[in-house]
């Protein structure tokens, strides 16, 4: 007997879920297993589940800072008098450092911007297509928003039933969040402070070094990482960081 005899005799309920699964196979099986793999492999991580949480202070400080010029932008260091200043071989980066050796910053080259979406963009302006393309194809209409959006992915996003492009979207999103984890459990903060909006990943109150990634109205991304020596008489406190932050601006 072949097997669409077989088929035949099978009752009416039964050739419906064949014919269910089948089509659900065809039409949504790869995305169910890619999300399935990723909400499995996320499920009990308690870092990637953590979301930025507004920062919860935002006062400035108004003690005299030092105004350092680098790569073409300004802004304030958290001490007064003279700062060292040391590029990277690749002038990649540059370091400020506290004449007493207790605080350091760094600040990477905006130059060396390459946001996923600006990229894109550039390579469809290339190949003569429409650059907001990159828009549709990633899921985020600028590298801020990109960012956005894999900090506050999370494993409860991802739904086994019929999966979309918006379940496959916040897939990738939390496998990248995961890949590029940067210690959530000190802190993950959201920040809006004067043209700048964006993250800091760190807490001053808990550690001794932060990160943080700003964007201004342009879209161009400015990265610091700021250290201090264990103590409470060197540690860089909030309101110092937002200060560098307002007062980062374009050298003159």
């Amino acid at each position: 007997m072949n097997f669409s005899r077989k088929v035949c005799r099978l009752p009416l309920p039964a050739i419906i879920a064949i014919a269910a699964i089948l089509a659900y196979a065809c039409f949504f099986g790869r995305a169910t297993l890619f999300v399935w793999t990723v909400k499995h492999e996320t499920a009990h991580d308690r870092q990637v589940a953590v979301i930025p949480s507004p920062l919860p202070d935002s006062s400035i400080s108004t003690v005299p800072g030092t105004a350092v010029d680098l790569f073409g932008y300004q802004f304030e260091v958290p001490w007064q008098g003279p700062a060292t200043v040391g590029d990277s071989p690749d002038h990649g980066a540059a370091r400020v450092v506290q004449p007493s050796g207790q605080r350091s910053i760094f600040f990477f080259n905006p130059v060396n911007d390459r946001g996923l979406v600006k990229t894109l963009r550039a390579q469809l302006t290339a190949r003569g297509s429409d650059p907001s393309a990159a828009n549709a194809y990633l899921g985020a209409e600028s590298d801020y928003d990109l960012e956005r959006s894999i900090l506050y992915a999370t494993p409860n996003q991802l739904s086994l039933m019929f999966p979309d492009r918006r379940e496959v979207f916040a897939a990738a999103r939390l496998m990248i969040k995961k890949d590029t984890e940067r210690s959530p459990g000190a802190g993950l903060y959201s920040f809006k402070i004067g043209d700048l909006r964006g993250f800091q990943f760190g807490d001053p109150g808990r550690a001794n070094s932060m990160s943080i990634d700003a964007y201004d109205s342009h879209d161009r991304k400015f990265e610091f990482v700021i250290g201090s020596k264990p103590g409470p008489a060197t540690a860089i406190t909030q309101p110092e960081i937002n200060r560098l932050l307002q007062t980062l601006r374009p050298v003159p």
